[in-house]
C-alpha cells in the first residue's frame, strides 16, 4: 500500500512544481518583459551572447516547449494515469534527460550567485535520478 500512496505524493509534488515554474515563467514575462515575446528573445540573445559570444535568442523558444511538455506530462499522470504508468521507459528517460539540460541550464549556466550552487545541488539530484530510470530501462531490457 506504500507505492501507490508515494506515487500520489510524487505526482503532486510534479503538479505542484509545474504550476511553480509555470508562475515563475509568467513572472518573468509580467515583471521583466512586459508580457513581449520580442522583449524576451532579446534578453535572451543578450544573455547567450554574454556567456557564450553567440547572440542566439532560441533558448526562449526551448523555455516555451519545456514549459508546454511539463504541462502535458502533468495532466497525462492526472487525466489517465495507468497509461501514464505504463509509457515507455525511453520516453521517460529522453523526458528526464530534457528536464535535467534545462535545469542546468536555467540554474547553473545562466545562474548567478546562491542560484548557482542550488543549481548545481539540484542537478546532481536529477542526473542521479536520470542515471536510476536509464538502469531501470536496461534492467527491463534484460
Amino acid at each position: 500500500n506504500g507505492i501507490p500512496s508515494r506515487m500520489a505524493r510524487a505526482r503532486w509534488a510534479w503538479t505542484f512544481g509545474c504550476a511553480l515554474f509555470l508562475a515563475h515563467v509568467c513572472c518573468a514575462f509580467s515583471y521583466f518583459h512586459h508580457w513581449s515575446h520580442t522583449a524576451a528573445l532579446r534578453e535572451t540573445a543578450r544573455q547567450t551572447e554574454e556567456l557564450t559570444g553567440l547572440r542566439w535568442g532560441g533558448g526562449i523558444w526551448m523555455n516555451y516547449v519545456f514549459a508546454i511538455a511539463w504541462l502535458a506530462d502533468a495532466l497525462w499522470w492526472w487525466l489517465a494515469p495507468a497509461a501514464f504508468a505504463r509509457r515507455s521507459p525511453r520516453l521517460t528517460a529522453t523526458w528526464q534527460g530534457f528536464f535535467l539540460f534545462m535545469v542546468f541550464n536555467g540554474t547553473f549556466v545562466f545562474g548567478k550567485g546562491p542560484v548557482r550552487l542550488f543549481g548545481a545541488i539540484i542537478c546532481t539530484g536529477l542526473a542521479a535520478l536520470f542515471w536510476k530510470q536509464r538502469r531501470s530501462c536496461v534492467a527491463a531490457k534484460s
